[in-house]
C-alpha cells in the first residue's frame, strides 16, 4: 500500500503567503487610535522572496503601490548551494514580509 501525502501540506505555504498578502490589500483597516496599521514614515513596505519565481507571484498580486518586492536569491544563483551574506542578513530583517 503506497502512502500518499496530504494534499493541503504542498499547499498550505503557498495557501498562507496569498493569505499574508491579501491581508495587506485590505484599505479599511486601522487600530484603536483610527490611524493606518502602516505607518507613513515615507519608507515604502518592502517583501523579500526567497526565488524570482516567489517574487513574480507576489508582484502579481499585491495591490498596495508602494510595496517593494525584492528577491532573496539572485536569478543566476542555484538555490540549493546558495549561502546568504550579511546584507541579507540585513534585509531579511528590515522586511516586513518574508515569502
Amino acid at each position: 500500500m503506497a502512502l500518499t501525502p496530504h494534499p493541503l501540506r504542498h499547499g498550505g505555504a503557498l495557501l498562507l503567503a496569498f493569505g499574508l498578502v491579501a491581508s495587506a490589500c485590505s484599505s479599511d483597516r486601522t487600530d484603536s487610535a483610527g490611524s493606518d496599521d502602516i505607518a507613513d514614515d515615507g519608507q515604502s513596505t518592502t517583501i523579500i522572496a526567497t526565488t524570482a519565481i516567489w517574487a513574480d507571484i507576489v508582484s502579481e498580486i499585491v495591490c498596495v503601490p508602494d510595496i517593494v518586492v525584492d528577491t532573496l536569491i539572485p536569478n543566476d544563483a542555484d538555490p540549493h548551494v546558495y549561502e546568504p551574506t550579511f546584507r541579507d542578513q540585513e534585509r531579511l530583517e528590515r522586511a516586513n514580509l518574508i515569502v
